[in-house]
């Protein structure tokens, strides 16, 4: 028997959801990074419009997948 199927199967579960939230966070965070540098070159107000809609859309998706936690 491995360690891995000694641990309790809780342990097992909680792993892969973190596991999964980190990956869930981190491709959330790719559109924040792509605004971010969007916004240091400012262009129109649509595309300051839409890059506010598209910081608003993911701090709600990754606070989702805290609260999933």
């Amino acid at each position: 028997m491995t360690i891995v199927q000694r641990r309790p199967q809780s342990d097992r579960i909680l792993e892969a959801r973190i596991t999964a939230a980190m990956a869930n966070i981190r491709n959330a965070l790719v559109p924040v990074r792509t605004v971010a540098e969007v916004l240091h070159h400012p262009g129109d107000r649509q595309s300051q419009d839409r890059c506010a809609r598209i910081l608003e859309r993911e701090v709600v998706r990754i606070a989702t997948i805290l609260d999933e936690l």
